[in-house]
């Protein structure tokens, strides 16, 4: 097991994340630039006004300032998944590094999720954790297409705080909840994650975003990855998953089915 790798693991058992910078950017880079167009071209369809040159993902919020974004959002998710983008590839050489924690062979989530915050945007991710509707044997990566500066980031709740939180609230059948957000709302621990850097992070983490107040957009994608025979939570396996790769033994083994 290299260092980096070994590193994710203490990382993943000690705290329950760890941050991670891509070796080479230039797929990322080359769909941030594409986004960067269909965002003009859906400012344009939403207001009839055309954009500027300089125009950036980051400076979105200066173009768009309707209130409903879902809509827009979801165009542009469509508009991805109509170029046939292969969202496997954004991460490379990141599911090699999983590889060799989860194994070779792998699911990865169908559908990436795009999530746009503006400054002041009051639709932000409330405090929660992706366990038990998503498997405790998956992982999140968090990717963003920005510099996120902390109050522009993510927050998340270490291991050890986690499962606290989560006996707390079992012990209270749930009672202590706005007790529990109250507290870590007040003082979020924030992870500062770079353009070129991802956040990967265990489903029982407890974890969301704050209204913040930079001049920048958050444009982000998230997904999920987990190994091809573990459990899948509550979500349907089907429409949930596809593989991403299987081992050689596997293939070995599904050539033998329906002989």
């Amino acid at each position: 097991m290299n260092l980096e790798c070994s590193r994710l693991v203490n990382a993943l058992r000690d705290i329950g994340y760890c941050k991670i910078a891509l070796e080479d950017n230039a797929t990322l880079t080359k769909l941030k630039a594409r986004l960067t167009n269909l965002a003009a071209q859906q400012i344009k369809l939403y207001t009839g006004k055309t954009v500027s040159d300089s125009f950036s993902l980051e400076s979105f919020h200066v173009h768009y300032d309707e209130i409903d974004i879902n809509s827009l959002r979801l165009n542009l998710i469509n508009q991805l998944s109509s170029e046939q983008l292969n969202f496997q590839l954004l991460v490379r050489p990141l599911p090699e590094l999983i590889g060799k924690l989860l194994g070779e062979d792998l699911l990865i989530q169908k559908g990436v999720n795009l999530v746009i915050q503006r400054p002041k945007d009051q639709d932000n991710s409330e405090l929660h954790r992706d366990f038990p509707s998503n498997s405790g044997f998956e992982l999140v990566i968090w990717l963003p297409l920005v510099d996120c500066s902390t109050s522009m980031s993510l927050y998340l709740v270490d291991r050890k705080e986690s499962s606290g939180i989560a006996k707390a609230l079992k012990d209270t059948d749930g009672s202590d909840w706005q007790t529990v957000k109250d507290r870590v709302e007040s003082n979020p621990p924030f992870v500062e994650v770079k353009f070129g850097e991802c956040l990967i992070f265990l489903t029982p983490l407890f974890h969301g975003s704050k209204v913040h107040y930079e001049n920048s957009t958050r444009f982000s994608f998230n997904f999920r990855m987990k190994p091809l025979f573990a459990p899948s939570g509550l979500k349907d396996p089907y429409s949930f998953w596809e593989i991403f790769s299987t081992s050689e033994f596997t293939k070995l083994a599904l050539s033998y089915y329906g002989r």
